[in-house]
């Protein structure tokens, strides 16, 4: 279908938080097959195949309202990325400082898994978002 307008960058923002989510649950699930094979991680109580989809979806759905808020300001894409890279960094030392097990092999097992997914959602929302942005024909 042949569309006579231009979207709205809220549209865009929005369209490009899902696209960069889809991407992020595909990198994730890869990630968490491939971490489990090599360690023979097998807890999956709280990172499973379907908090990896809803909390992946949500991150950048929730990453494309940000990058839209933060478009508005000036130099706002280098600031959203800065921010999203701190958060990154903050939220990797966070899952550093989790509890999960007694066992301090499953402990160590958790927050490298955790971290990892938590590395590829802030990435993909730091750099694939802005591009998905402003290069709307990928989805258009």
């Amino acid at each position: 279908m042949d569309y006579s307008f231009r979207q709205t960058l809220l549209s865009r923002s929005l369209l490009s938080g899902l696209l960069a989510g889809l991407v992020a649950v595909a990198i994730n699930v890869v990630y968490d097959y491939v971490f489990r094979e090599i360690t023979s991680y097998s807890l999956s109580e709280v990172v499973n195949v379907a908090f990896i989809i809803f909390s992946s979806l949500l991150v950048e759905l929730a990453a494309g309202i940000c990058y839209y808020l933060f478009s508005k300001m000036n130099r706002g894409k280098l600031i959203y990325m800065a921010f999203f890279l701190a958060l990154i960094v903050l939220g990797i030392l966070g899952a550093f400082q989790t509890e999960r097990s007694n066992n301090i092999t499953n402990q160590h097992e958790f927050r490298y898994l955790f971290s990892g997914i938590m590395l590829i959602d802030g990435l993909v929302a730091a750099f694939l978002i802005p591009y998905f942005v402003n290069h709307d024909k990928i989805y258009s």
